[in-house]
């Protein structure tokens, strides 16, 4: 995301900050890679801010943060945060960096309100990062997600309960089309209406709040309660039944006299919003390592290729040979980790779009794609020995070809990464029923059995799964994402005696299918 350099005009609106200098997300400025990572970034359909932390000054902005708010690019790099949120002075908008900046938090989320350009309020959810240094400012990205139909929802929920007894059939009939969970307690606990999604997610015998919430691993008791004069939440909370499924939990009272509201007493009812987050929780982790990455990993490519260019196109010939072999090298190494990473970003990117089965569309022989991708990682990696066994007569699978290529590269980066110097990494493919099983067995580190279904985890893995993800932390992940599109499966298991073995398998192509 390129923005414009030396804007020295006043922001509109409050006027609070002036932009002396703009930036753009990545490294160095005027470089061909940065259109590149424009065009990804204004792919991402959430508003993507870049602020100044001194200056509080947009220093850059996606296609989709304009299209949010109604300014132009250049008016948003005019401006500062306080111009687009009514509830937030300086003061307090300072207060909210302040964690990101001393590092005592990595990451937060809020809920607030946007002025649009046409004076328009809409809410939405900001998730705020530290995204370092840039040139000579602390900078803050900030993901702006529009909740408007969220909002909405949950509003007219709340008008409608607030008249229970009177449209009580009314109220039934909307829960029950509703997808996400709604129960209705009593002030004491007990549960006097819960509709099929809060059934299919919390269980059919549901009596009192207390079973809802001995369900959830909550050690810090952060479920909202029945019976509480103010709303609650949301909370996410996991289910301890089913490790991984997540859900978000809110409250909301109903006063005796028919209203609502912070102060209201007593409370006749209590009306809880029970919504499956587990993918929204995936997408969101997505999210933020794509914009992790943005921050951090890139740099240091771009960084080198820049420098070794300048180094290049300045000696004029003064360079000794083996110098200039030396930078070229690096360049070389350099642009090859860079097009890697931006490959898996471009499966960020697309993350919701790319689902079980959305990539199945081609027969693919692995026979033909593997030995050059070995033959790539052996020059990537000479310190590191490959063996290869690949049957003869392996029927197609079902797959993408450029899909399966990024998977098997970035297993097979994986295992060269974390092998000890001269191991040995073996590669393999066979014929398993209807399935062709892709395998690779390392020499490394290996992991506990049981942290074997986190290898793959993008965030909350272990500290060994940490350590067999390596690098930008995001290879594995796009790996499992891209296998599962393709109709597969991946999975990772210690080797006995150490070592570990990851992989993958796809089903046979069937023409009679096609």
């Amino acid at each position: 995301m390129s923005t414009a350099a030396g804007a020295e005009a006043a922001p509109a609106g409050t006027g609070r900050a002036t932009v002396a200098t703009q930036t753009s997300i990545g490294g160095p400025p005027g470089r061909s890679d940065q259109g590149e990572l424009a065009a990804v970034l204004d792919a991402v359909t959430d508003g993507i801010f870049l602020v100044d932390a001194a200056t509080l000054a947009f220093t850059g902005v996606n296609a989709s943060a304009t299209a949010q708010v109604g300014y132009t690019r250049d008016e948003l790099l005019r401006m500062t945060p306080l111009d687009l949120q009514p509830l937030h002075d300086e003061r307090a908008y300072r207060a909210l960096l302040a964690p990101l900046l001393d590092g005592s938090l990595p990451s937060r989320t809020v809920g607030t309100l946007f002025r649009r350009r046409d004076g328009s309020l809409i809410p939405v959810e900001l998730s705020f990062r530290h995204a370092g240094r840039g040139v000579g400012a602390e900078r803050i990205v900030c993901v702006a997600r529009d909740v408007t139909g969220q909002a909405e929802s949950e509003a007219r929920l709340r008008r409608l309960t607030q008249a229970e007894r009177a449209r009580a059939a009314e109220f039934t009939a909307m829960t029950d089309a509703l997808a996400d969970g709604v129960v209705v307690c009593d002030p004491t606990g007990g549960i006097r209406h819960a509709n099929p999604a809060a059934r299919a997610l919390l269980g059919d015998r549901l009596e009192c709040w207390d079973q809802v919430r001995a369900s959830l691993d909550d050690p810090d008791a952060c479920a909202p309660v029945p019976g509480t004069p103010v709303p609650q939440g949301p909370v996410e909370l996991q289910l301890r039944s089913r490790p991984g499924q997540w859900l978000s939990l809110a409250s909301y009272p109903v006063a005796a006299d028919g209203g609502s509201g912070p102060g209201r007493a007593p409370v006749r009812s209590t009306i809880f919003l029970v919504r499956d987050v587990t993918d929204a929780r995936a997408t969101r982790r997505a999210h933020e390592a794509f914009i992790g990455v943005l921050s951090h990993e890139l740099r240091t490519p771009v960084t080198t290729i820049y420098a070794g260019s300048k180094v290049l196109g300045g000696a004029r010939g003064s360079l000794a040979p083996a110098v200039r072999q030396e930078v070229y090298r690096d360049i070389a190494a350099e642009s090859d980790r860079l097009y890697r990473l931006v490959e898996d970003l471009l499966v960020l990117a697309r993350y919701e779009s790319i689902t079980p089965g959305s990539l199945a569309t081609e027969p693919v022989l692995l026979q033909r794609v593997v030995p050059e991708l070995v033959r790539a990682e052996r020059n990537r990696s000479p310190g590191t020995r490959f063996v290869v066994q690949i049957p003869a007569g392996l029927p197609p699978v079902r797959a993408e070809r450029i899909s399966v290529e990024q998977a098997a590269r970035n297993l097979l980066a994986n295992a060269a990464r974390h092998g000890p110097p001269g191991g040995t990494v073996l590669l393999s493919i066979a014929e398993v029923g209807d399935r062709v099983e892709f395998r690779i067995l390392d020499e490394g580190p290996g992991f506990p059995a049981d942290e074997a279904d986190h290898v793959f985890d993008l965030v909350d893995r272990s500290v060994t799964a940490s350590r067999m993800n390596g690098g930008a932390g995001i290879g594995l992940f796009v790996c499992r994402r891209l296998v599962e599109a393709m109709g597969g499966h991946a999975w990772a298991r210690p080797r006995p005696g150490g070592g570990s073995e990851l992989g993958f398998d796809l089903t046979v192509f069937n023409e009679e299918e096609a």
